[in-house]
């Protein structure tokens, strides 16, 4: 049953060996490319907004976390497409696995970073000025998050794992 995917199983393994030997690359691409992507984008429709609003285009309220919401949402990108490409033209091992660990790691910096966005909502009469206690509380859901989503991702793996080893040693 396990002898059809042995082609297969030596592709994974090459990947998992290029992935690993990479992984403080890809795990730099994926925390501070997003990050600075979040804020790079945050900052420009957050300039837009202003200058939309002073040449009365503009007459809703948009607050700077609503605009790094936005900038957390579109940072994730799915290179799917060039991954493709790059499996068909049999590229470098260490330029496949980097643009597939950051792809896979960059949604969920994303999700996280968005979470905290919305759970920056500061307490008080001034709700959109910057709280000290409000900014420690979303950094807080930021790293429960990870560390939460962390977690559950290595037990899944293990399970996966432990439920491909017993079925293959049948």
């Amino acid at each position: 049953m396990c002898d059809g995917v042995a082609v297969r199983v030596v592709a994974v393994t090459d990947l998992k060996r290029h992935f690993f030997r990479n992984l403080g690359s890809i795990i730099t691409y994926a925390f501070l490319g997003t990050a600075i992507s979040c804020f790079v984008i945050g900052n420009l429709m957050y300039g837009v907004v202003k200058l939309m609003r002073a040449v009365g285009q503009l007459t809703d309220k948009f607050y700077y976390t609503d605009c790094l919401f936005f900038g957390a949402v579109i940072s994730a990108t799915d290179p799917v497409t060039v991954l493709a490409i790059f499996n068909e033209l049999h590229a470098d091992g260490d330029l496949y696995a980097l643009l597939f660990g950051e792809s896979v790691m960059n949604d969920a910096v994303a999700i996280v970073l968005s979470s905290s966005i919305v759970a920056y909502q500061p307490a008080g009469a001034n709700t959109h000025k910057f709280d000290a206690s409000a900014f420690f509380k979303s950094v807080g859901i930021f790293l429960g998050i990870f560390s939460g989503s962390f977690v559950m991702g290595a037990a899944t793996g293990v399970v996966t794992a432990l439920i491909s080893f017993s079925v293959c040693t049948l």
